[in-house]
């Protein structure tokens, strides 16, 4: 297993195209949280990202998205839909409880 941290978009042009089983990725949520989390032409950015994403996944390969605003999750999966070949197959909900 081989983990790539840092910006999606530099580290993508070392990766082999189909060469990844599974896609793992937390994007900026885009709500505002702070200067890092405020992205213009959100969903076609993120829509870009997931493009590049798709070229080194293998055909049966799989991809997990964090985010937690429903209204652009609507509009990220509209988009996706257009611009790639994957298929939304279920959302998976966690319960995240914050103490204090």
């Amino acid at each position: 297993m081989k983990l790539l941290e840092g910006d999606a978009l530099v580290q993508l042009d070392a990766v082999s195209p189909k060469t990844i089983q599974a896609v793992i990725i937390d994007p900026p949520y885009n709500i505002g949280k702070d200067t890092w989390d405020t992205i213009e032409n959100y969903v076609e950015w993120l829509t870009s990202v997931v493009v590049k994403l798709q070229e080194t996944m293998k055909d049966n390969g799989s991809l997990f998205l964090f985010h937690n605003d429903m209204e652009q999750i609507a509009e990220l999966m509209i988009s996706l839909r257009k611009h790639t070949r994957l298929v939304f197959r279920q959302m998976i909900v966690w319960n995240k409880r914050f103490e204090g």
